[in-house]
């Protein structure tokens, strides 16, 4: 188990440390930002920059972080295409565009709808010479244009400087050194170089973060995923309520947590005072849980529990996707009394003797009846395993043919923990093998419709078993029925419904401390319990002791579980495949 657990996290550094190796770097080819190659053999590709941007070398800024925010369409003139090309308004008016015919001339007054200046392509005729000089050698740039190019030419592939003329390129703008230079144009995003420089991304191209950053608009700048190259984190650092908390939200160096009012995702929202340095970029690395504290505090507004709760351990997966570890003190209470009353069970099983047997010793019987029974199962009856696992346990066949209304409430009890068991046997390792799947995704997340639904409708059959179980024990008389059996474990039943229904009040207290988007209505069960619980105030600091009512009620049940009644579900499984084996050996003589 500890080696699973060993392997599956070097499996998963394995895959960070390829992600951010061979992580994509888009270039920051955009409005900015030119294709030398593409430029060259354009049209335009002898012409000087200064011909058609005839106002930049008199502009007092240049960048001017004030212009950034802007679209393209707020610079452009069509006065300066026409310094060259008179004749197109000529044909406007005659009413011709090219080989197009012309209604309205003003439709085409911004030329930069229909042609890029930058990459503008010559005549058809001279298509093929145009493609025979692309493969020629880029000429140097006129000495005019040497500035210029120095900054807008995207830097080639094989370019051993190119991450640094990127960077130079952002740094224009939001090195800290220009904060006197820009304090009267517009507020900038300024970055220190010297600590940028020791940041775990400094040797990454913006534009794999800053997606489109050459764009103008660039405020409105959509940014990159930082799932692409990080692996999500497991179950036992950030447990499935983290979903929705976004990576910058814990990683980003004096950030503020805040839940965003549409998406109710919890973003950051940066800290730093106007015309501060921004520590946006210096990611932290928490490590301890008072760094966790920076939501989970009393009256927090982002919908933390006050409590630092620990993950879902293996007492858990009978009902939750959870991880295999026993680490909180709950579960080590709880296994330590299961495995102490199982002990003392297995005491009395393997006491005493066995008449006419040469070994008489009732552990070495049952211990050679067992290795025969696996071996004969196994390597002889495949067919039997299966059909006895199918049948007679999961489907309760026997049950079935003595009473259906006990078999009813029987599965009613049983076949949720069945299903919740096996979705969580799927989701684990899908969360550990497959982190960016979106059908982990779905498995992980308790706001899916269908994970909701799934979880719901399991609990409410569960709850409906349990209570139709105690109400037909206390009936005496029922169908079914019969004298001299052992009485109903009513606590051990007490205990599971404990279990169902305080799950039910966390998930409606979850639900309406962090808000419930419109797909969780699925969850119809919990849905319910958070409308008693919507608006009102101090849920974070009071649904931690929910939470751990509901562990401790677990943790209890499966320390009771080996000295009561219910003992059955691990032996039964055990009885009824040493049964199968002897039936079929009883008619196959």
């Amino acid at each position: 188990m500890i080696n699973a657990t060993r392997m599956s996290r070097a499996l998963m550094l394995c895959m960070l440390t390829i992600g951010m190796l061979f992580c994509p770097a888009p270039s920051l080819e955009a409005s900015w930002r030119l294709d030398p190659q593409r430029f060259y053999n354009s049209v335009h590709g002898q012409t000087g920059c200064t011909e058609c941007h005839t106002d930049v070398p008199d502009r007092a800024l240049h960048p001017n972080p004030a212009h950034v925010n802007k679209q393209v369409e707020d610079f452009f003139s069509a006065d300066s295409c026409m310094i060259c090309h008179d004749e197109i308004q000529d044909n406007l008016l005659e009413g011709t565009h090219g080989s197009e015919s012309v209604d309205d001339p003003q439709a085409f007054q911004n030329c930069i709808d229909c042609h890029n200046p930058h990459y503008q392509q010559v005549a058809d005729d001279d298509a093929a010479a145009a493609q025979a000089d692309a493969l020629q050698p880029l000429p140097e740039p006129a000495e005019e244009d040497a500035a210029c190019v120095a900054c807008h030419f995207k830097p080639a592939d094989n370019d051993p400087e190119k991450k640094q003329k990127q960077a130079a390129f952002c740094f224009s703008c939001h090195d800290a050194e220009k904060k006197d230079e820009w304090q009267n144009v517009a507020t900038v995003p300024l970055i220190d170089a010297g600590n940028y420089a020791a940041s775990p991304h400094a040797g990454f191209e913006c534009a794999v973060c800053h997606i489109n950053a050459a764009r103008f608009g660039h405020n409105r700048q959509q940014q990159g995923d930082c799932a692409q190259c990080h692996v999500p984190h497991d179950e036992k650092v950030a447990h499935d309520a983290h979903i929705g908390v976004t990576c910058r939200a814990c990683h980003t160096e004096g950030a503020v947590p805040v839940r965003d009012a549409e998406t109710l995702a919890v973003v950051a929202q940066s800290a730093r005072p106007a015309g501060l340095i921004s520590t946006v970029h210096q990611m932290r690395l928490p490590r301890d849980e008072a760094s966790c504290r920076t939501c989970h505090f009393e009256r927090n507004r982002v919908g933390a529990a006050a409590m630092v709760l620990p993950p879902k351990s293996l007492m858990c997966m009978p009902c939750h996707t959870a991880t295999l570890s026993v680490g909180d003190t709950t579960t080590i209470a709880a296994f330590v009394v299961f495995v102490i009353g199982f002990g003392l069970a297995a005491s009395l099983w393997f006491s005493g003797s066995v008449a006419g047997s040469q070994n008489g010793s009732v552990a070495a019987n049952i211990l050679s009846v067992m290795t025969g029974s696996l071996r004969s199962l196994v390597v002889t009856h495949k067919g039997l395993l299966g059909k006895t696992l199918f049948f007679d346990i999961l489907l309760q066949r026997r049950l079935f043919n003595r009473s259906f209304v006990r078999w009813l409430i029987h599965s009613m009890i049983f076949l949720p923990f069945v299903l919740r068991f096996l979705f969580g046997l799927v989701a684990l390792p899908a969360s550990l093998w497959f982190p960016q799947s979106t059908v982990t995704a779905i498995l992980l997340n308790k706001n899916h419709p269908f994970t909701a639904f799934w979880f719901d409708i399991t609990g409410v059959c569960l709850l409906t078993g349990i209570v139709l179980a105690l109400v037909r024990g206390g009936t005496t008389g029922a169908p079914g029925q019969h004298s001299g059996l052992p009485r109903q474990d009513r606590l051990a039943l007490g205990l599971i419904g404990g279990i169902v229904l305080v799950g039910f009040v966390a998930e409606g207290m979850r639900m309406a401390m962090t808000g419930t988007p419109l797909d969780a209505s699925a969850a119809f069960a919990g849905r319910l319990f958070a409308l008693g619980f919507s608006g009102m105030t101090g849920l974070t600091d009071v649904y931690g002791y929910i939470w751990y009512l509901h562990a401790v009620l677990t943790g209890v049940f499966v320390a009771y579980l080996p000295f009561s009644r219910l003992m059955h579900i691990i032996m039964g499984p055990v009885v009824l495949m040493r049964r199968a084996l002897s039936d079929h050996a009883h008619h196959t003589q």
